[in-house]
């Protein structure tokens, strides 16, 4: 019989959904991506909308579409099949297997951004289990140095951003960072491109030449 492979002792001990009660101290191990076996992540179903082939495909509440066909015996999915059916299914949890993968919605953008934290800035909510609103996706961004990433879920991570990477967190999933002595990073929150402030829609009239300067900032305000 062939040995099983040795993991190393971090990632051996690693288990996030204990983890993620306790602050860390940052232990710099190799960039590994725990991805654990098990049911894919549930999703709810937002709505139901039509292709251009006029295909019916659900909206998740993380931003990801998915084709519910019902196409036996290939796929049973009686409950999508008629009118009613599927009024009754709002609200059904669906399986995503995008936010298995860790993919961004399409048409998502960033709205908002964190200044660059060092490990001396970093807000103790971050270095503790937390989320983001339902919906919204984050974006970390490592500049210098190195962090630990863990997040909860099915399934699971647990993996080093080293400076010039970057890695993403799934709505509504509890998460930390371990951040190294030396580490710089800034954290994004991208939402559907539909979501702009004022600000936004200022800059991208004066990136396109419709303004003859750039948006400044009045008593708290962009004007």
């Amino acid at each position: 019989m062939r040995p099983e492979p040795k993991v190393p002792g971090p990632l051996r001990e690693a288990n996030p959904a204990a983890i993620l009660g306790a602050q860390w101290v940052f232990e710099p191990t190799p960039r590994v991506q725990l991805v654990r076996e098990g049911p894919s992540l549930e999703r709810t179903i937002l709505e139901f909308e039509q292709d251009k082939l006029g295909d019916w495909f659900a909206r998740l509440d993380c931003g990801h579409i998915q084709h519910v066909r019902h196409e036996p015996p290939f796929t049973e999915r009686a409950w999508a099949a008629t009118e009613v059916s599927r009024s009754e299914s709002i609200g059904r949890a669906l399986d995503c297997i995008r936010c298995d993968r860790r993919e961004l919605p399409g048409g998502y953008r960033r709205y908002k951004q964190t200044p660059v934290f060092t490990v001396e800035t970093v807000p103790g909510a971050l270095l503790r289990a937390h989320g983001t609103k339902a919906g919204i996706w984050g974006r970390i961004v490592v500049t210098a140095g190195q962090l630990e990433f863990v997040e909860q879920g099915e399934p699971s991570v647990d993996e080093i951003v080293r400076a010039g990477e970057r890695t993403v967190t799934r709505p509504g999933l509890k998460h930390l960072v371990r951040p190294s002595p030396d580490v710089e990073f800034h954290v994004e929150f991208l939402a559907p491109a539909a979501r702009r402030t004022r600000r936004d829609r200022q800059l991208e009239d004066h990136l396109r030449g419709r303004r003859a300067g750039p948006p400044r900032r009045h008593g708290g305000r962009w004007a």
